[in-house]
Order: structure tokens, then C-alpha cells, then sequence
């Protein structure tokens, strides 16, 4: 079986389900060769599905033409097989194979975030697009290709619920999600020039302990003004309280009206490890059973860089926030901090 089909598009959108056409190749009898369509045609990119019908692996091919520069490409992408073919100096053709057998769903959004990057380029400059989301996908495969872990999810549970929190007192999103580095690990799970907050979330009911990771996290000295925001949750397979897709379609609606910040918070959300895809494994409700913020100054009992012995980096320790009282913060001096760039 050989079979080839043209399907073309309009040049500005791109309303094709590949998840509908590749089932629709896996439909067919099965036997030796290939299926291919053509789904995407424009002036400097085309898009073709295939299938191999013998082994069931879907694959993509990418063919850029007028292309400014066509570097930046890293063909070792754990779960896909990447191969270039230069046809010319501003030409070559992309071709993406499904390395797993179990991975095809999968297969089918990483092909469609690489045609949505396509489609938002400037002219010329589709190969870029696609190089820099190969890179992005390159990160989320080396994290986990089936989902969060239970304290990944928590975690980025906390900090979508913080966003909500500081948004629903005075900020505004698209500045919000800008200080939002959580998923890139940085230092603070959000910063801005003048402002830094550190996020520590538990399930375990009645635990007063936050496990803070680093001696930089919680000193004052990197950065100043800086909060400490502690989140208890009660975690259960049912109930009336969020779960992390809810959430995240929530942050969503927030960021629909601003087009760099909602294209911003999807890339945190594949960085951290996030997909759609994957919602359904997510059932877990979250109720909020303990919310506090703290402002680490000076005094706060926390590891300081400067106070570590020489060759002592990298420590890891547990705060006992029930200890930490004397620095509660009321929400008006962590919203100030950050809407202000210092702390009243």
C-alpha cells in the first residue's frame, strides 16, 4: 500500500486535526508502504503526514523553502526520530518519526505545536520557529513524556492557585505571568526587578514543614523584598474543590484577551511537563486547608549563602513554619511588593 493525498489550507490558520487524520490512516488495511497527506501548503512551509502502515509509527514532514537561516537544529530528541535533508541553501525538508509505538497521541501534538509555530512566524523565518520549539519539546521529554508525578502536580498546582491569588488582589495578569519562573527552576518560583516569592505547598494534613531546596531560595540578600507563600492542601479523588485542569483552563480564560502572556504561559506550562493530553490522569481535588505568607527579612530563620562554611553548597532543609509566625505578612505587603517594587 502507497498511498498519497493533497489537502490544502489557507495560508493564515491551521484547522486540521493530525489526531483525526492520522486515525483516519490507521483505519485502512494494514499491509506494506506508506500513507501520506498533504495538509498544510504556504509560500515557505508545507506539512505532510505519514503513516507507516507496516509498523502502525506515525511521522511528519516539515519542507521549508526561503528560509533566512536554517541553523539551530538538534536532531537527539528523546521520543522522536529527527532527520534533515538540505535541499538547498535556504531549503531543506524536516522529516519526525514516532520513536515509541505507545507515543502516537502524543506524536500528533507535538506535530501540531510545531505547525501552530509555523503558522505565527514571520515570513522566512518558519524554520527558526520550528527549531525553537523542537528545543522546548527536547526539555518536556527529558522530564517525563507520561505525566506529572504527584508532587510535580502539587507543586504546580500551588503556583498556578498563587497567580490566581496575587491576580485576584490587585495585579495584573500579563505582569504576573512575566515573574512566573517556576517551571524553569530558577532560583524563586516568581521574581520580578524589585520583588521575589517563593512557593512551598504540603498534603500531608497538619504538617507545619516546608522543604526548602537551596540556600539561595530563602535569602534575603538575593533579593529583597522577598515572601515565603506556605499552601496546605487536603488532596482527594473526589469532591467539589479544583482540580489541576480546572485550574489551568481557569489561568487560560484569565490570559485569553493577551496574546504574549497566554502564549507564554503555555510554554511554561510544556517546560514544567503539562499537556492537555494528560488531563485525564489529573483527577485529584484540591481543598486549601492552610494558607499563610511570609516576609523573610534579615531575621527570618532561614540558610544564607554567606553563611555557609567554604565547599558547602546545594543544601536542602525542612522550615518549620509554625515557628515563623512573628513574620506573618498581611496580603497587602506581598501585593505592594510586587505592584510597587518594594515592600510598605
Amino acid at each position: 500500500m502507497d498511498e498519497s493525498e493533497e489537502v490544502e489550507l489557507g495560508h493564515q490558520d491551521a484547522p486540521v486535526s493530525l489526531e483525526e487524520i492520522y486515525l483516519d490512516f490507521e483505519s485502512r488495511s494494514a499491509g506494506p508502504g506508506q500513507i501520506r497527506r498533504r495538509v498544510y501548503r504556504a509560500d515557505n512551509a508545507d506539512l505532510v503526514a505519514l503513516l507507516n502502515v507496516e509498523s502502525g509509527l506515525r511521522a511528519a514532514r516539515f519542507e521549508f523553502r526561503n528560509q533566512l537561516h536554517l541553523t539551530g537544529f538538534s536532531d537527539q530528541i528523546k521520543g522522536l526520530r529527527l532527520g534533515l535533508a538540505t535541499v538547498s541553501a535556504d531549503s531543506a525538508d524536516l522529516l519526525i518519526e514516532q520513536a515509541r509505538p505507545n507515543d502516537g497521541q502524543l506524536f500528533a501534538v507535538v506535530i501540531e505545536d510545531l505547525l501552530k509555530a509555523i503558522v505565527r512566524a514571520e515570513a522566512g523565518r518558519e524554520w527558526q520557529a520550528v527549531a525553537s520549539r523542537l528545543s522546548r519539546w527536547q526539555v518536556f521529554f527529558q522530564k517525563s513524556a507520561e505525566g506529572l508525578s504527584r508532587d510535580q502536580q502539587l507543586g504546580l498546582m500551588a503556583e498556578l492557585e498563587t497567580m490566581v491569588y496575587i491576580a485576584s488582589n490587585g495585579a495584573d495578569w500579563v505582569s504576573l505571568t512575566d515573574a512566573w519562573h517556576g517551571p524553569a527552576s530558577e532560583v524563586h518560583d516568581f521574581s520580578a526587578d524589585h520583588w521575589a516569592l517563593e512557593v512551598k505547598a504540603t498534603s500531608v494534613l497538619g504538617s507545619g514543614t516546608a522543604m526548602i531546596s537551596s540556600e539561595r531560595q530563602l535569602d534575603p540578600d538575593e533579593m529583597s523584598p522577598l515572601f515565603l507563600f506556605f499552601r496546605g492542601y487536603d488532596v482527594r479523588p473526589h469532591g467539589h474543590s479544583p482540580t489541576l485542569p480546572s485550574l489551568v483552563a481557569r489561568v487560560r480564560s484569565a490570559l485569553m484577551a493577551f496574546a504574549p502572556a497566554s502564549n507564554r504561559f503555555e510554554d511554561l506550562l510544556l517546560e514544567v511537563g503539562y499537556l492537555d493530553l494528560h488531563a485525564r490522569l489529573y483527577i485529584s481535588h484540591y481543598e486549601l486547608v492552610r494558607e499563610e505568607i511570609f516576609y523573610v527579612n534579615h531575621d527570618f530563620p532561614s540558610i544564607r549563602v554567606h553563611g555557609l562554611p567554604d565547599g558547602v553548597s546545594r543544601t536542602k532543609y525542612a522550615l518549620n513554619v509554625d515557628k515563623c509566625q512573628a513574620w506573618r505578612a498581611p496580603t497587602s505587603v506581598l501585593i505592594a511588593g510586587f505592584t510597587e517594587g518594594e515592600a510598605e
